[in-house]
This record gives structure tokens, sequence and C-alpha cells, in this order.
């Protein structure tokens, strides 16, 4: 509880000083200007902007790393192991080469693409029968797979590729609330589908066997 506690405390002292510190000094007085000067749309546009993709950024990637590991039963799964981080690569670049660059497409697209590679994995894990250990594999060949196909799609349309490159290496130096709201509304509407679920998450932690003579369909 106290390294809860204690993190929680980090992460906000960190988000602070992501507020506070910068090239640009920025006093009280020019903040509550608002947008009226320059101190204040910087304030607006870049720091709080960034802070918050920092933040939505970072509870979504533990959120799904916890998820995948629980169902999963391995410390080792990760989104970018078993193929999501590839999938909504991939679903980018489409949009990218195709000329969609408006922040839902591209929030909407990546996570469309994340999905449906999650389902790729579980589908071909059922369909061979293969167990929990076995299925962290086929994401592997997964992930390669669309690697490979959002490579080509690069190769076959060169403008897409550094729009595309942007999305997969990440950043926040040009965060923007044109593209932070859509996919923060996504990550939002997430994050509270997995607490939602969190019961069944904590029973599943415990293992297969304890999931299954609770009664849950840990298969």
């Amino acid at each position: 509880m106290r390294t809860k506690g204690f993190a929680c405390f980090a992460c906000l002292i960190a988000a602070a000083a992501s507020l506070g510190l910068g090239a640009a000094e920025l006093s009280l007085a020019e903040l509550l200007s608002g947008t009226a000067t320059t101190a204040g749309r910087i304030f607006w546009y870049v720091r709080v902007p960034r802070t918050a993709a920092c933040l939505l950024a970072g509870a979504a990637l533990s959120a799904a790393g916890c998820v995948i590991q629980n169902v999963l039963c391995n410390p080792l799964a990760s989104p970018n192991i078993i193929g999501v981080n590839a999938g909504a690569g991939l679903a980018v670049t489409v949009c990218c080469a195709l000329g969609s660059l408006s922040g839902w497409t591209l929030a909407g697209a990546a996570f469309a693409g994340a999905f449906l590679a999650v389902l790729l994995v579980s589908g071909a894990a059922r369909m061979a029968g293969a167990s929990r250990n076995t299925t962290i594999l086929a994401g592997v060949a997964v992930n390669a797979t669309l690697g490979a196909v959002s490579d080509t799609v690069t190769s076959l349309f060169p403008d897409a590729a550094m729009l595309g490159s942007d999305f997969r290496v990440g950043g926040f130096g040009a965060v923007v609330s044109a593209r932070l709201i859509p996919a923060g509304a996504l990550i939002l509407l997430a994050l509270a589908a997995v607490i939602m679920m969190s019961n069944e998450l904590e029973v599943l932690s415990l293992g297969e066997d304890t999931a299954k003579s609770l009664g849950m369909n840990a298969a």
C-alpha cells in the first residue's frame, strides 16, 4: 500500500514538474490570463496536452500489460510481443497511405487494429488448441507478420512512412489537443471496461486451476 501511495505521489510530482518546467518561464499571473499571453498559450496548448498524453499513455500501457499478463498467466507477455502494437501500427500506416489523418480516424484505426490483432492471435490459438504459453508464440508470429505487412505498405506509399514511423516510435513533443482528445476518449473507455472486469482479472491472476474451481471459464 505504501508503494502505491509513493508511486501516486511521484506521478503527481512529475506531472506538476512537466507543467511548470521548460524553456519558457511561466508566472502565475500569465497563466491566470488564459491564452491571451504567449506564456498562457505555451501552458494550455503545449504543456497541458503533453502532460495529459504522458499520463494517459502510461495508464494505457500499464493496464494493457497487466491484463495481458493476467489472461496469459505469463509475466513476460506484453502488447509489443503478441502483436497488439503491430496491429495498431499497421492500421495507422494504412490510414496515412489513404490520406485519412484526422484525430478520430487515426485513434479509431489504431484501436481497431490492436483489437483485431488480439482476435487474430486468440483465434489462431483456439484453432490450434494451443496452451497459454504457446499463444504467446502465436502472438510473436502475428507480430512479425503484421510488421512485415506494414513495411510493405510504407514501401508502396513512401509518403506514409514518416507518419507511420512517428506513431510506432512514439513521442510527446508534438502532442496537440486534436490528436489527444480522440485517443484519450478511447483510452478512458478501455480503462473503464478494465475496471469493470477487475474482479474477473483478479481471479485469473490466482491461476487457471483456481479460476476454474470458482466457476470461471479460463480457456
